[in-house]
């Protein structure tokens, strides 16, 4: 009986797991049963519940009172409460519907370009919701930190939502510092891509205590930080590629803007080799701190190095002359590809050291993503043919 309603029921998770820990798995009474992990404290606090059922069903207001008492003297902590609010509150899906309105919005101003009023209006409304779900993101990634007591990545959810919130914060910064709208829509692009991304990565407790090679808040807080913001200013730098393509395509006559957006994306992809570079070194610190050796050609070492080798490459070969502009530009849209197969690819093949991080059924997802973006940068390319002029070294 108690199997069958054990069975797939993640609920009612009341029982921590050990008690003495601040960080450790909590379980449901039937858990507790069935995996002999109980202990005489948790023998009393099931009593308590057993009481309060009773004390429900017999209508004992007074009784269910005291009850209720009883169980907070077990878990008087504030985090709690916390986390009562977090779940409430949904403030990443409110981010996500903000990160909708702001694209929509700033799409529409492009709509409204003979009515001046209109069109800086609705650029302010977008500029406005985008801050809005950036900070959304930002309060609900503040609060797992404090409930978790942990850095804000320590898994594959975590990292694409703390991914997303630098690739949005970055292009709001560049929306400030620029006055351009394209900094609000590539902000809104990416937080709807990302957030949307996690959504397929969320497990039934997005809350899980980590492995324990894991479990060290300053390797959290140096090279995983490090290497994910990393990613995310290379996600910027191919987006910026994208809409580069696309507007030297569609208006090769607005010189002075063209470069100031080849620039700006030379300076993301120097951004993007620094903290790639710098977090891929504090990993290989790490690994020889928990394995005994610094570097062994782990498929997820080598999706770092990949990554580092590919900005490296198109910075040397634009600076020697090897790559035209258009060319670098073209490379900087390819790392939404090599970011994928580093950050998600390497977790399919099942191999290495980095076993908490392995994933199963989303090669399908990988390379349709692979093949659509190779089919969007190849045709962007292909269509400089007709104003070749443009694209000068």
């Amino acid at each position: 009986m108690i199997e069958q309603s054990a069975n797939g029921n993640v609920l009612f998770r009341i029982i921590p797991e050990n008690w003495e820990q601040k960080q450790t798995n909590w379980l449901s009474p039937w858990d507790i049963i069935l995996s002999g992990k109980g202990s005489p404290k948790s023998a009393e606090y099931m009593k308590i519940w057993q009481q309060m059922a009773k004390t429900y069903h017999t209508d004992d207001v007074e009784q269910w009172s005291q009850t209720i008492e009883s169980t907070k003297t077990y878990f008087d902590n504030p985090k709690l409460r916390v986390e009562k609010y977090y779940n409430m509150l949904n403030l990443l899906h409110c981010a996500l519907i903000f990160y909708i309105f702001s694209f929509l919005f700033i799409v529409f101003s492009n709509l409204a370009n003979n009515k001046k009023i209109w069109r800086n209006n609705l650029e302010k409304i977008s500029f406005a919701l985008l801050i809005s779900g950036a900070i959304l993101q930002s309060i609900h990634i503040i609060l797992r930190i404090y409930i978790l007591g942990r850095p804000p990545v320590g898994t594959l959810y975590e990292s694409i939502l703390f991914v997303s919130l630098i690739c949005v914060l970055g292009f709001v910064y560049s929306a400030w510092k620029q006055k351009s709208k394209i900094g609000i829509l590539l902000g809104g692009l990416s937080g709807i891509l990302l957030l949307t991304t996690a959504q397929g990565f969320v497990s039934e407790d997005s809350m899980g205590t980590l492995v324990a090679v894991l479990n060290t808040n300053f390797w959290l807080g140096t090279h995983v930080l490090c290497i994910t913001i990393g990613y995310g200013t290379c996600l910027m730098a191919s987006l910026m590629a994208h809409y580069d393509l696309f507007m030297r395509w569609q208006h090769p006559e607005k010189g002075e803007a063209l470069n100031q957006s080849y620039q700006n994306l030379k300076t993301v992809v120097v951004l993007s080799l620094l903290f790639t570079t710098v977090g891929t070194i504090l990993g290989g610190i790490w690994a020889d701190q928990s394995w005994g050796r610094f570097w062994g050609w782990d498929p997820k070492e080598n999706g770092a190095l990949l990554i580092v080798l590919w900005l490296a490459w198109l910075l040397h070969s634009r600076v020697s002359q090897h790559l035209t502009k258009i060319g670098f530009i073209v490379g900087s849209a390819f790392l939404s590809v090599v970011v994928v197969l580093a950050w998600f690819g390497v977790n399919l093949l099942n191999v290495g050291l980095h076993s908490y991080g392995f994933i199963s059924g989303v090669a399908f997802a990988i390379a349709s993503f692979t093949i659509f973006e190779l089919a969007l940068i190849g045709g962007l390319w292909g269509l400089k043919n007709k104003k070749r002029t443009i694209y000068e070294n």
